[in-house]
């Protein structure tokens, strides 16, 4: 009878799946094992898939230990010294590197050892020597590269030995010398060229699939011997003939592989014998000749396989006429349906592990062959075995039947380096299935579980498609995936379209074949991304985080907590912190205010007051920062050098910009202002500004006739029209102030100021942002009734410098200077006519072109016919000169105990002068000229309208930056031209005559044209152009030019004050002294400053001496009078009562 001892250990397996039933529980079982007694004596430990690391103490009493499926890498000496009852011992599947010498000698009952499935690479001598009744040894699936040779001496009851699945290069001669009851021999998937069979006449099974076996050594003596043969496995090997009468004595042999071997001929003889001979597999060898009745005393064969032979058709003379009657299959083509053989169930699991797939069926199993471009694997889920089909990529199998593992986990040939068998087509069934990998793959290695990889640089959304190139610097591509680079931006369609490409992406990183089937492409669309306006704002990466403090779209909203100052997030600051700002903007304001309120217009000898000074310095360095903060915030996108954002944050104090200053919302989160929220606001204030005015004034007139009503008209006219010119003053330099910011407000409010921000790269799904505030989404319908309101508002930027052009025009141009015109005559008239508007003027000693003014251009309100007057006398009192100085300098710096007499003196003398100029006659401004003389008082009289160029510069500077994208370098171009024009045109024309003040403001016009220059070099990519030592030196030395250039403007005025403040207060401690007229002295040094800016023809840094040169006809000039030469006058106690009323 056959042995069955696989078929007796599979009934010992399936009666412990029983034990729920048929079992009773022990005691002292190791946790977290299970103990029980099979049948009610045998004594079982289950300690199978527990996970354990060490082996753990069980009772003695064991004579059934399962351990397998767990972590054991080490069996410690004399483990099982103590279970001298044990019979049955599994340790499958675990990470046993190597068996101690003696560890089973006390174990002499042992009858059935599993040791598969671990990495044993070496086995000590007489491993097995105590173990004589040891019936079934299985070392299959280790790592083995030899056996010793007296492994198995002794083992007499040794009926089946599996040590497949090992590293074995040969078998030792004479191995199984012992083993004369062994039936099962099992050595497949090694690379043993030969075995000595001598001796072994009960094999009913051999199987030496997948080794080395050569016609030597598996010659017709050797088979000739094995009269108990029922099943030989021997394909993939090196058989290149069979001898004839091989088979002579195989009559019980019934199922033959000798697939996959260098066959070329069978002739009548070479199966001859073999009468029981059912199955028999010939394919995939070079097969040339097939003898007429080759397979005639065959009679009961059932399967022929010659696929993929060089036979191309059956002869029917090859066979035995009973083929008809039992109905034999010969395959010689492929065929999707293998016919199935049945077999008994004893070695179906020989056929499995020869490449069969087989079904049980009642008493029978059915068994057929894996086909092309599949192999047979261990199904886990099912726990069977199943044919595979050879993954998508770099492999193909063009052989039937095949088991085991090549390469890369499957069974499978692998394609050429650079070709692949596409998703598609798979599985590949031979070699001409592998194509060349598509476009954008390294084509010069093999292909793996795809189409190549990709090239460095390079992208795929299908795993076994092309590969894209990377855009743009605003993404990189690595490990075949796209993510967005740092300092960019981008939004996908839906959060889980971001989730099915970062689970594709995942799944890119999977280099083998467990990657999930469902994700092999990405069929959904990459967002369009775009530069951040803050890099250092947007951390990039696959879902596009912002840094901390910033969110929304580009990152380019402020979080909670925190406010916006050019593009930039800084904390709110403490509530002290924002107390004291507001103070202190307050009191810059109300001295700003009380300056303008109180500053009295007396000009004489075309001086200017104070007033006039501190708002022409004041207009110059404000115009100037609304500029350079309008240019870090439109040209976001320029890496600007952190300094210049922290200048940027103090020249909102020079801007008075309250909400930037002392952000509401840092206050309360109930307070934050959105677009919407400075759009009204910033209206709503201009509004309010000239409705209070308006009130304000219409309360001061009915206040003033109701308490002036015994004063006369001309009384109550002059007060009406002093108050008048304030009003005009404080509501038009208000608008000066507010206008960039008010402008930009709204035309960043309009539909060209949104920002398109794309969810797809085919750019169809879309949402507008607004520029100005991100957070706002353009074209809904709460924006639509806003940007009716823009439009309605638009009237603003165009109306203002209009409005102040016509005014000036009509009022100042045309009218005043006509009647002015007509007073003025003789050769004053001939000098002034001299005069052209705005026009070039050259002179032989300067060479100079500027707009040019011989008279004063504060015109409207001096004494000409005075003035004149004076200067007649200062020439025929030449020579008295000396005397009426040195009074002068006695009285006003009291440098003589006399003071009374002295002053009296110069009274005298004054007075004389003051009468016979008695005549001469003040001209008569509008309020309104008055009250906007800021606008044009600091520019020659025949450039009055210059300030209107400034404005609409400042328009085109400030607000146009929303309507234009500024990620490019045509905008920061077009900026850099304009500035630069600009000032080739301010230097050309001159049009301030005041020298410091026309520097100031040619300073700030170069350094806004040096901050747009430096702005398209910062916008050049450094990192391929300098080395880190390189780059940081060249950002430092980058950021100092940029900060020094915009505090030149601060700086000049600063400077010039300080220094000559300071030589007066030296001068006066140098030599002291205590009197009005000293602290006087100390202020006229202010009005120093504008000395070399004086129409005059002479030196005249103090003109306390000309001024009070005086002959016999030259008196009457007061104290008050030559103090107000220098503006000084402008606020005075003398006129107090006069404010009072």
């Amino acid at each position: 009878m056959m042995f069955q001892p696989k078929r007796l250990h599979w009934l010992l397996t399936f009666c412990f799946f029983l034990v729920t039933t048929t079992t009773t529980k022990a005691d002292g079982c190791p946790s977290p094992c299970k103990c029980y007694y099979f049948m009610g004596s045998h004594y079982v430990t289950d300690c199978s898939k527990k996970g354990l690391k060490v082996v753990p103490k069980f009772e003695n009493t064991t004579e059934v230990l399962f351990m397998g499926h767990n972590q054991l890498k080490k069996l410690p000496v004399g483990i099982f010294d103590n279970n001298r009852n044990l019979v049955h011992l599994t340790l499958t599947d675990n990470q046993i590197t190597s068996l101690p010498a003696g560890i089973f000698d006390n174990n002499k009952k042992l009858f059935i050892m599993f040791l598969q499935g671990n990495k044993i690479s070496s086995l000590p001598q007489q491993l097995f020597r105590n173990n004589l009744q040891l019936f079934g040894l299985n070392i299959g699936s280790n790592l083995i590269k030899e056996l010793p040779q007296n492994l198995l001496r002794g083992l007499t009851q040794l009926t089946y030995f599996f040590v497949g699945r090992n590293k074995l290069q040969y078998i030792p001669g004479r191995f199984f010398k012992d083993n004369t009851n062994l039936g099962i021999l099992s050595f497949e998937m090694n690379n043993v060229s030969s075995i000595d069979l001598q001796g072994m006449k009960k094999i009913t099974v051999l199987s030496v699939y997948q080794n080395g076996i050569t016609s030597r050594s598996l010659s017709g003596a050797v088979l000739n011997k094995l009269t108990l043969l029922n099943t030989l496995f021997a394909s993939y090997n090196r058989l290149e003939d069979i001898s004839d009468y091989s088979f002579l004595r195989s009559s019980n042999l019934h199922y033959l592989m000798l697939n996959n071997n260098r066959l070329k001929q069978i002739t009548n003889r070479t199966f001859y014998g073999a009468s029981q001979l059912e199955i028999l597999f010939l394919s995939d060898n070079p097969i040339e000749y097939i003898a007429q009745r080759a397979f005639f005393t065959n009679s009961k064969l059932k399967n022929l396989h010659l696929v993929q032979t060089k036979i191309k058709s059956v002869n029917i003379d090859w066979y035995h006429p009973s083929i008809y009657r039992i109905g034999t299959v010969v395959l010689i083509h492929p065929t999707e349906q293998p016919q199935e053989a049945k077999v008994p169930p004893s070695i179906e699991q020989l056929f499995i592990i020869a490449g069969f797939r087989c079904r049980t069926d009642n008493m029978f199993s059915y068994c057929a062959p894996c086909l092309f471009g599949t192999y047979i694997i261990f199904n886990i889920s099912t726990n069977n075995h199943s044919c595979v089909g050879c993954p998508a990529g770099g492999f193909y199998e063009d052989s039937l039947a095949y088991f085991g593992e090549r390469a890369y986990g499957n069974g499978c040939k692998m394609c050429d380096n650079g070709t692949f068998v596409h998703v598609k087509t798979a599985p590949g069934k031979r070699k001409d299935d592998c194509k060349s990998c598509p476009q954008g793959t390294q084509n010069k290695y093999f292909a793996g579980f795809r189409a190549c990889q990709c090239q460095d640089g390079f992208y795929r959304l299908d795993r076994f498609e092309k590969c894209y190139f990377c855009p743009d610097s605003g993404v990189m591509c690595f490990n075949e995936s796209m993510t967005l680079n740092p300092g960019y931006y981008w939004q996908w369609i839906s959060q889980s379209e971001k989730e099915n490409y970062i689970n594709f992406t995942n799944e890119l990183q999977i280099f083998d074949d467990s990657y999930n089937r469902e994700l092999v492409t990405f069929h959904g669309s990459f967002p369009k991304h775009y530069q951040c306006p803050r890099l250092e704002s947007c951390l990039g990466g696959m879902d596009a985080s912002c840094a901390e403090g910033y969110t929304g779209p580009l990152c380019a909203v402020c979080d909670k907590g925190q406010y916006n100052l050019v593009s930039t997030c800084f904390k709110c600051p403490k509530l002290g912190w924002l107390i004291f700002q507001i103070s202190a903007i307050s009191l810059v304001v109300v001295a700003v205010f009380f300056l303008v309120i109180k500053g009295k217009r007396q000009h004489i000898q075309s001086k200017r007051s104070l007033t006039d000074i501190i708002l022409a310095r004041l207009k110059i360095i404000i115009s100037f920062y609304q500029i350079f903060s309008s240019t870090l915030d439109g040209f976001s996108y320029v890496k600007w050098p952190r300094a210049l954002a922290q200048i940027s944050e103090y020249a909102k104090f020079i801007q008075l910009n309250v909400l930037q200053i002392a952000p509401l919302h840092c206050f309360s989160s109930r307070f934050k202002m959105d677009a919407y929220d400075h759009l009204v606001t910033a209206c709503s204030t201009t509004a309010m500004v000239i409705l209070m005015t308006l009130i304000y004034y219409n309360l001061k007139l009915l206040y003033t006739l109701k308490t002036t009503e015994r004063s006369g008209k001309s009384a109550i006219f002059a007060d009406l029209e002093a108050r008048k010119e304030i009003c005009y003053r404080n509501v038009f330099l208000f608008i000066f102030v507010t206008y960039p910011q008010t402008c930009s407000t709204i035309f960043s409010m309009l539909p060209a100021a949104c920002h398109k921000i794309c969810q797809d790269s085919s750019q169809t799904q879309c949402t507008f942002y607004l520029k100005a505030d991100y957070s706002i989404t353009c074209f809904t319908d709460k924006y639509n009734r806003y940007v009716i309101f823009a439009y309605a508002a638009l009237i603003y930027p165009f109306a203002v410098p209009i409005l102040t052009v016509v005014v000036l025009w009509k009022y100042y141009f045309k009218n005043l200077h006509k009647r002015l015109g007509n007073e003025v005559s003789g050769e004053e008239m001939s000098e002034n006519n001299n005069d052209a508007p705005c026009s070039k003027q050259t002179s032989q000693q300067t060479n100079t072109t500027q707009c040019t003014s011989t008279t004063s251009p504060h015109i409207y309100s001096i004494e000409r016919q005075t003035a004149r007057q004076i200067d007649v006398l200062l020439e025929q009192q030449e020579r008295k000169t000396d005397e009426i100085n040195e009074f002068a300098i006695h009285a006003d710096l009291g440098l003589d105990s006399n003071l009374g007499i002295e002053k009296s003196m110069v009274e005298k003398k004054i007075g004389e002068t003051k009468g016979k100029g008695s005549d001469s006659t003040m001209i008569t401004i509008p309020p309104i000229i008055a009250g906007m003389s800021f606008i044009f008082e600091n520019y020659a009289e025949n450039c009055w309208f210059w300030e209107i160029i400034e404005m609409m510069r400042k328009l085109l500077l400030t607000s146009s930056l929303a309507l234009i994208g500024a990620e490019g370098r045509t905008s920061l171009g077009v900026a850099s031209i304009l500035s630069g024009c600009y000032a080739i045109l301010h230097a050309y024309f001159k049009p301030i005559p005041d020298k410091f003040e026309h520097v100031l403001q040619l300073t700030a016009l170069l350094v806004t044209f040096a901050n747009t220059c430096i702005g398209m070099m910062l916008k050049i990519d450094q990192d391929a152009l300098l080395n880190a030592d390189a780059k940081f030196m060249d950002s430092w030395i980058m950021t100092v030019l940029l900060v020094m250039t915009n505090i030149m403007v601060t700086a000049l005025v600063v400077v010039k004050y300080v220094m000559v403040v300071g030589k007066t207060v030296y001068s006066i401690i140098k030599n002291p002294r205590c009197s009005l007229a000293c602290c006087l002295s100390v202020i006229l040094t202010l009005d120093e400053v504008q000395s070399e800016a004086r129409s005059m023809g002479s030196n005249i840094g103090l003109k306390m001496k000309t001024q009070l040169q005086s002959g016999n006809e030259f008196e009457g000039l007061s104290m008050e009078d030559a103090a107000g030469d220098y503006g000084l006058t402008g606020i005075d106690m003398d006129n107090d009562e006069d404010d009072d009323d």
